[in-house]
């Protein structure tokens, strides 16, 4: 994979500037100096850019006055193409194209007018080798293995992993810390004067749950609790709802509980239609927006969220690969910051919001 040319980054950085600004046809872009200063490019390779761009129409330059916007973003040249990797289990029906995390990288990478295209399967195939050839870098998520490890190093392409990674020194890794946001939440519960807490947690397959649980036991040593004396759940998804009415049902004696942000839904579903113990505090780590809305209206809730966007992270990371003159890993640990909801609030916290949002 050759690497990215430095006036084709100066180029894709104009349309990202042409992007968040949102300028219209007509409107005056920066002077090549501030330019320079602002994406960290040589004079040089600045003008070099804003030349191309002239030729192609796209700005027009006009003595004593500056550089104008010629062409709306639609008709602006694409420089190419990056493939999106969701690996899923054999049975499942997962969609990429319905992926929150795939849409916004798409959106990261469509400023810079590099197209995303999207694959799930299980398993390594022919005809996603000859997506790969065609792109640029490869975005991945879900259930890296050992044969997709060999299988993304013949490819040849650079790689950035989102979520978890269990080969750290071989792909580049964008993560949020799922260990010490875990451990974070539990020690906040038992400082609240918790005594009995438990454990809601993903899928046992996803290393993102087996993170959540290593800090929430992490945490309960350190207080010097038996692990066997704490209850977790591992529900599947799609039985969530009578898993967890089961849960609840068989430890009617818990007063603080912390849930992954998929499960915080079905508990308080659960909790609406049982007469469970209303002092019972949640503490929940918000890894999306969907998670927010519904944890505003939690009383005296703990959450745990990420003020990093995993989208732009994983973008600028493999546009950094790509401009390395030679291979280059990285990883990345979003670290937690703690959220505590006051009192009987109905009102979404707009500082929480905005923190939230990946």
């Amino acid at each position: 994979m050759t690497n990215l040319l430095k006036y084709n980054q100066a180029k894709m950085k104009i349309f990202q500037l042409v992007a968040d600004r949102q300028l219209q046809i007509g409107d005056r872009l920066p002077p090549e100096r501030e330019l320079v200063e602002d994406f960290s490019l040589s004079l040089i390779t600045v003008r070099r850019a804003m030349r191309e761009l002239e030729e192609e129409r796209i700005i027009e330059r006009r003595p004593r006055m500056g550089t104008f916007l010629r062409q709306t973003l639609s008709k602006m040249p694409e420089f190419g193409k990056m493939l999106n990797i969701r690996i899923c289990l054999p049975d499942s029906r997962d969609n990429p194209a319905c992926s929150s995390m795939g849409q916004k990288i798409a959106l990261e990478l469509q400023k810079r007018h590099i197209r995303l295209l999207h694959r799930v399967t299980a398993a390594p195939e022919l005809e996603i080798a000859r997506t790969a050839s065609e792109c640029m870098g490869i975005f991945v998520t879900g259930n890296l293995n050992g044969q997709w490890r060999d299988f993304l190093r013949s490819l040849g392409t650079p790689v950035v992993v989102i979520g978890g990674n269990p080969f750290p020194g071989v792909f580049s890794n964008v993560n949020y810390d799922m260990c010490n946001a875990a451990a974070d939440c539990h020690r906040a519960l038992l400082d609240s004067g918790c005594v009995r807490t438990a454990l809601v947690n993903g899928g046992r397959t996803y290393l993102q749950s087996v993170e959540i649980h290593r800090g929430f036991m992490k945490a309960a040593q350190e207080r010097g609790l038996a692990p066997g004396s704490l209850p977790v759940l591992w529900p599947e998804p799609a039985e969530i709802g009578g898993s967890l009415m089961r849960f609840l049902r068989e430890h009617p004696d818990l007063d603080g509980v912390l849930l992954e942000s998929g499960a915080l839904d079905a508990m308080l579903g659960c909790l609406w239609q049982t007469n469970y113990n209303r002092d019972l505090k949640i503490s929940v780590i918000l890894d999306n927006r969907n998670a927010v809305r519904p944890f505003s209206t939690v009383r005296n809730g703990i959450g745990a969220y990420f003020d990093r966007s995993i989208p732009l992270l994983a973008v600028e990371r493999m546009l950094e690969q790509l401009d390395a003159s030679g291979r280059r890993v990285t990883t990345d640990l979003i670290r937690p910051k703690l959220y505590h909801q006051s009192g009987e609030c109905n009102i979404l916290n707009l500082n929480l919001w905005n923190l939230c949002e990946i």
